[in-house]
């Protein structure tokens, strides 16, 4: 029979599978700290690779708009000042966004250009102008190509965060899969030991057996334990996405990080999406759909959002000039801006309209809603305008912005008319298919 020190010797003791864990676990830390910070990265350099381009190619569309108004013969002398005034304002904001390769120079060409161009129609030389005309057409395409160059370029510079990321991961995941290797080839090892010790006392006084019983529960606890804590860091070696937002055995600080990487993703396509949208407005779907058929099937997609709220329809028959997706986009747009304006002190009431009129089809939607004063009413359609009564309501002020420009881009209007806590009522007028 073996003395206590034979024992003793027999088995390792446990702190080497204390610090294994120990280390597993600073591995995992240090794989979560990695991953929130990659995710925060990208999200940031998403952020202003998106900004910036959408924004300089909408200034450039802007520009090129102006200069085609500034040279057309029906402009009259009051326009003419005002696309004056435009394209100076355009081109303050366009400056501060001339940051990539070759995109400066373009730009103070551009600039150059038309101010000949302005110089040009001043002296109504009409040479002149087709010439400097056609040098502003060609400078701001050059602008636009150099934009989507330097998107791509910050596109490959996130593809390849996103790669030392999975490097980073894939490493940190192999050192994990080693040391909990290690640790459950040491757990057997322990176990076997146990086991044999066991067996080779089984024979002994009712006290040593009564105490390698208790021993026995020890180990199946410590053994169950063990197998609880090994799952858990083998997890994020399937995947720290699994690991952050459907791991349960997370601490609730890992998971309210989580939780908010999840929501800063979602915000930003939402921008991306909103921004899209806004860029695609000006080139809306042709074809032909009827508000009749159209109106409903938003409505019912939008139910959810308009539990408890009193909806009235008054949906003519009569079809517009736009696809089914294009009006869809409208109403959307529409509904869901009097969903977020809601008052907080009464039921929500919408009536949406569609009337024939001479030439055209005029949608219309009323709400009781929190309404605008007059100021925010008058800048209502103006991309990323935010109101005074909506700077606690979640958007990015482009839902109306889209409207508008379709409505425009289809060879329609919108108008709005609002009093604060009163409601507002929007007519988008669209034309006859």
């Amino acid at each position: 029979m073996q003395s206590s020190h034979d024992i003793a010797v027999a088995v390792p003791r446990s702190w080497p599978v204390m610090a294994a864990l120990g280390m597993v676990a600073l591995l995992l830390a240090a794989t979560i700290a990695v991953d929130l910070v990659a995710a925060r990265r990208v999200a940031q350099r998403t952020t202003e690779i998106v900004e910036n381009s959408q924004r300089s190619v909408e200034l450039a569309d802007n520009l090129r708009e102006q200069s085609h108004r500034l040279v057309d013969p029906t402009t009259s002398p009051e326009d003419l000042v005002a696309v004056t005034r435009h394209i100076r304002e355009d081109a303050r904001a366009y400056d501060p966004t001339a940051t990539s390769d070759g995109e400066r120079e373009e730009w103070n060409r551009l600039q150059s250009l038309l101010a000949a161009l302005e110089r040009s129609v001043g002296d109504k030389d009409p040479a002149a102008i087709e010439q400097t005309s056609a040098d502003v057409e060609r400078s701001i395409d050059k602008l636009v190509v150099i934009n989507r160059e330097a998107a791509h370029a910050q596109a490959d510079a996130i593809r390849q965060v996103h790669q030392k990321a999975m490097a980073a991961d894939a490493l940190v995941g192999t050192l994990t899969f080693a040391l909990v290797s290690g640790i459950a080839l040491l757990l057997v090892r322990v176990l076997g030991r146990q086991r044999a010790l066991i067996a080779r006392h089984i024979d002994a006084v009712d006290e040593r057996n009564r105490v390698l019983d208790e021993r026995n529960r020890e180990l199946d606890a410590f053994a169950a334990r063990a197998a609880h804590d090994l799952r858990a860091p083998m997890n994020p070696i399937r995947g720290y996405a699994d690991l952050l937002l459907e791991g349960n055995e997370r601490p609730e600080e890992i998971r309210e990080m989580a939780s908010r990487i999840r929501v800063a993703v979602d915000r930003m396509g939402r921008v991306v999406d909103d921004m899209l949208e806004l860029s695609r407005a000006g080139r809306p779907t042709p074809g032909q759909s009827s508000p009749a058929q159209v109106g409903p099937e938003v409505l019912d997609q939008m139910a959810p959002d308009l539990i408890g709220a009193d909806v009235r329809t008054e949906l003519t028959p009569e079809r517009v000039g736009c696809a089914p997706g294009v009006l869809e986009q409208i109403l959307r747009n529409l509904i869901g801006n009097a969903i977020k304006f809601r008052s907080r002190q009464r039921r929500l009431e919408l009536l949406l309209g569609a009337y024939a009129r001479a030439g055209d089809i005029e949608l219309v939607l009323v709400d009781n809603g929190l309404g605008m004063d007059a100021e925010s009413a008058a800048h209502a359609f103006e991309p990323y305008y935010r109101g005074r009564t909506d700077r606690e309501v979640p958007g990015h002020g482009l839902g109306l912005a889209i409207v508008e420009r379709t409505a425009r881009a289809l060879g329609g209007s919108c108008e709005l008319s609002s009093a604060p806590d009163r409601g507002t009522r929007i007519a988008v007028r669209l034309p006859r298919a």
